[in-house]
């Protein structure tokens, strides 16, 4: 048995345009600060600036190294690809346990994702928009013979010492994500995003040039 859960490419191509177009937002704009003259301590804030696009950066290394954009079951194997090219194997029997949770902090583009904890203490998120078959991979877990923990809504899961819980959840709240799998609302969002921040450089840009 071998299945292959992939990667969206639309909703990747989506992400890539809003990152590009924030990373360049930050740039401009500690440009526009260091070049300004009506600006008190002008460089001063285009250092801290750059610093906030350190910390954005740092932060989307370390979502980026463990987000799954694939998952490959090969006999009784989960095979997680993430995003920094690397990759890990489990048994099915190291599967601890899964839980469902929300993806995404908009109600805009919250979506249904499932968290996979391991007996490594280690937890991944497998999530609708970033799986393009998701559906299919939801079902596999269903069908499987895996403790399920329940729906865990958008309480945080990622701290590994901290137990799931299922605390100020109203898990009739799935229902809905369940009925959305697969609409990848979630990459119209990321497109408009980016196309404000592309809009605020080429103001930015005018203003530089002009």
């Amino acid at each position: 048995m071998k299945k292959l859960f992939y990667l969206n490419r639309r909703w990747s191509n989506a992400a890539g345009f809003f990152l590009f177009s924030m990373v360049a937002c930050f740039l401009l704009m500690s440009l526009l600060s260091a070049k300004s003259l009506s600006l008190p301590h002008s460089y001063l804030w285009s250092i801290g600036i750059l610093l906030g696009l350190g910390l954005l950066i740092a932060v989307l290394v370390i979502t980026f190294q463990t987000q799954v954009k694939e998952v490959e079951i090969e006999k009784d194997y989960f095979i997680l690809h993430f995003f920094l090219f690397n990759q890990k194997m489990y048994r099915f029997n190291q599967l601890k346990q899964y839980a469902t949770a929300a993806f995404g902090g908009n109600r805009y583009i919250m979506a249904h994702s499932v968290i996979l904890e391991f007996d490594d203490g280690k937890r991944y998120q497998v999530a609708d928009p970033i799986i393009d078959n998701y559906k299919a991979f939801y079902e596999f877990m269903l069908e499987g013979d895996f403790d399920c923990f329940g729906y865990i809504g958008q309480n945080n899961w990622r701290k590994k010492n901290k137990p799931l819980s299922k605390k100020w959840v109203v898990e009739r709240n799935e229902k809905d994500l369940i009925k959305s799998i697969e609409k990848k609302k979630g990459v119209i969002i990321l497109y408009i995003y980016g196309i404000i921040a592309l809009a605020m450089n080429y103001a930015m840009m005018r203003y530089l040039i002009f």
